[in-house]
């Protein structure tokens, strides 16, 4: 996941960062760990594709008023 972030975004977030982060996710049921083979597997769960529909939602909602915004002025 640290090599996927740095390579796509740039960054270079630190092991902790991202355990602390899947641990939250998951403790949210956003997201469920299975052990497979010596590794954690995640997939994101229904109701965190709900949580990333209203964020995806959101986002779409905040372009549309700023484009508003900025065609005024």
């Amino acid at each position: 996941m640290i090599r996927y972030l740095h390579k796509k975004f740039n960054i270079l977030p630190s092991s902790g960062t991202i355990y602390s982060l899947l641990y939250s996710l998951e403790r949210e049921k956003l997201i469920e760990g299975n052990t497979n083979h010596r590794k954690r597997v995640y997939k994101i769960t229904n109701q965190g594709e709900k949580f990333l529909k209203q964020i995806q939602d959101t986002k779409g909602q905040i372009q549309v008023i700023l484009s508003s915004i900025f065609s005024e002025i």
